[in-house]
């Protein structure tokens, strides 16, 4: 459910960025549209990663870990303790390679964690994969 909670945030900003607007506006008076988010997604000023690159790279990296670790679970099931060995292996090879990408996707960000709701979701939703 975190999880859920974070993309929830970020799904609901991105589809619904005047909704942001509304709600600024009922809490804190007069807001201006680009106060809050320019009317826009993702906010006015921020540069974002492509999707096509470092984030594409790291969701296969995290989809095969799961592939790994479902590989070393079946050979201990099996008694295979080479397959198992090798599994785990695999699998904290590619952790490590995920956060490693992770940390260069983070270091290179031209957006940060606080100041708008576009990184605050980023990195709490990102971050918590390599938590996990």
């Amino acid at each position: 459910m975190f999880f859920v909670a974070w993309f929830w945030a970020y799904f609901n900003t991105a589809l619904f960025p005047h909704d942001v607007v509304q709600q600024g506006t009922e809490l804190l008076g007069n807001v201006q549209r680009s106060d809050v988010l320019g009317g826009q997604w993702p906010p006015k000023g921020i540069e974002t990663f492509d999707p096509w690159h470092l984030p594409l790279l790291n969701t296969l990296i995290l989809l095969t870990s799961g592939t790994t670790v479902t590989w070393a679970h079946h050979a201990l099931l099996e008694n295979d303790r080479d397959g198992l060995k090798w599994g785990l292996i695999c699998t904290i090879l590619l952790g490590l390679a995920f956060t490693s990408v992770q940390a260069y996707e983070y270091g290179h960000a031209a957006f940060h964690y606080s100041g708008n709701i576009y990184g605050a979701t980023f990195f709490m939703a990102t971050g918590f994969h390599g938590a996990t």
